[in-house]
């Protein structure tokens, strides 16, 4: 009976043990949070796939959620479905930039965490950046003129066109060279805000390709349009006193019609012939475009006789003038304002000669073998300038200086002189209350100076 008793107590005492040892099933908590797997930088048209895994407060996969979350960027919305509690959602653009990322489910926005922090956030952000050039634009003005120093702007993009800004762990050259002499090479990271200026100095006598290669892919290329000099003036200085027989230096610079030195002068030039208006000999007397160096030349000449010359450069039977485009401009402005104020004048002597008659005419005669005056200009109140028709550069004009006298007493006084070949200029200096009109008189080669008071 005791043995009885005690096998029934063992067996009750293991039930109740075997109850005791019984299995919990424990399940993830409410969703709390978004895990979520990505990169942080990726390029420009790389693509990569975002992980997201559903997880409760104490970072446990809720691998019993089945649903749809909302992924929010940059205004775009996209529908992510969850099975077993992971999805994935693949992320690809062309356009560089930053790009913010959220995470909703039920209408409600929820934290992320990532493996790049420790703690929760409201979003998590991808950086695309640029990929390498792939694309240049050439930003220059369409001309160069040989010989002066040529700027181009390089900018460049990647092949979707984004400006290359980001130029960190790319390695890329690029060779830039034209269909002449020219050629260079610039690394990528040595460009600022995509960008790169060059400069060279193109001599070429045709239109030109510059072109912006890399790996032997052009990346683009522009034409630049070579703008021919047009001869203008030639520039010459020598020294005030030579001896004769003796070599003495002049200095030669042809410019073009805008004021600009014709650099390439030796590659298109024509020979300077020089001329003066000496009796004597000066050798040699033409310049050869290949003396010029740069657009300017130095050369050894000897003149024969002991006189004053004047030496004039000329290329075709062609006076070229010295003058400066700016001096040039000015003094059509001053002949434009000395013709109005002449005008003027003339209207106005006109109105009292009308009603006066002069008190005295002077004739200044113009000896017809030095030249045929033509016209009257004045310069100023007491200036006139006297043109003259086919002037004898071989004879020289004798200065008049005389004083002026009205009933035997001296009111001024008139120069007439030559300061330039083909002009002669006419002084008057009257005392207060006099005045003069002049005018010419083709007919007897002469000036005629009426005074009026």
């Amino acid at each position: 009976m005791v043995k009885k008793f005690k096998l029934l107590l063992t067996l009750i005492l293991l039930v109740l043990i075997s109850k005791s040892f019984a299995q919990i099933q424990v399940e993830a908590g409410d969703l709390a949070y978004f895990y979520v797997n990505y990169n942080q930088i990726i390029k420009a048209g790389d693509s990569q796939t975002i992980k997201i895994v559903a997880k409760d407060a104490f970072d446990n996969d809720i691998s019993n959620f089945n649903s749809t979350v909302e992924i929010k960027y940059n205004d775009k919305t996209e529908k992510v479905p969850l099975t077993n509690g992971v999805g994935t959602f693949k992320f690809s653009t062309t356009k560089i930039g930053d790009y913010v990322f959220q995470i909703s489910y039920n209408g409600k926005n929820y934290l992320i965490k990532d493996a790049y922090t420790n703690g929760l956030l409201k979003s998590f952000k991808i950086s695309v950046k640029n990929g390498k050039a792939e694309i240049v634009d050439i930003i220059t003005s369409p001309e160069f003129i040989p010989g002066y120093t040529k700027r181009i702007k390089i900018l460049a993009k990647d092949r979707y066109s984004n400006l290359v800004l980001d130029t960190s762990g790319l390695e890329q050259v690029l060779e830039i060279e034209t269909n002449g002499t020219f050629k260079t090479t610039i690394d990528i990271k040595d460009f600022k805000n995509a960008s790169k200026e060059i400069e060279f100095t193109p001599l070429e006598l045709h239109d030109i390709i510059v072109k912006v290669k890399s790996e032997g892919k052009v990346l683009g290329e522009t034409k630049l349009k070579y703008k021919k000099q047009e001869i203008g003036e030639v520039k010459i200085s020598y020294p005030e006193k030579i001896k004769a027989g003796q070599e003495f230096e002049i200095n030669l610079a042809v410019y073009d019609t805008d004021g600009l030195l014709i650099k390439v002068y030796d590659k298109i030039g024509k020979p300077i012939k020089l001329t003066h208006n000496g009796k004597g000999i000066l050798y040699p007397d033409t310049i050869q475009p290949s003396d010029f160096v740069n657009g300017e030349a130095k050369v050894k000449l000897v003149y024969t006789k002991t006189e004053e010359i004047k030496i004039i450069p000329m290329i075709e039977e062609k006076v070229l003038s010295s003058k400066t485009t700016q001096e040039k401009k000015t003094e059509k402005l001053e002949k434009d304002i000395n013709k109005a104020l002449e005008e003027n004048t003339q209207k106005s002597q006109k109105i009292q000669n009308e009603s006066k008659e002069p008190i005295k005419i002077l004739n200044l005669i113009v000896p017809s073998s030095f030249g045929k005056v033509s016209e009257v200009i004045q310069k100023s109140k007491n200036q006139y300038l006297i043109m003259l028709e086919n002037p004898n550069k071989d004879l020289e004009f004798l200065p008049v200086n005389r004083d002026i006298s009205v009933k035997n007493k001296i009111i001024g006084n008139l120069k007439l002189v030559q300061e330039k070949e083909g002009t002669l200029s006419l002084y008057l200096s009257l005392e207060g209350g006099y005045y003069t009109h002049t005018k010419i008189d083709k007919e007897n080669n002469l000036i005629k100076v009426e005074i009026y008071q």
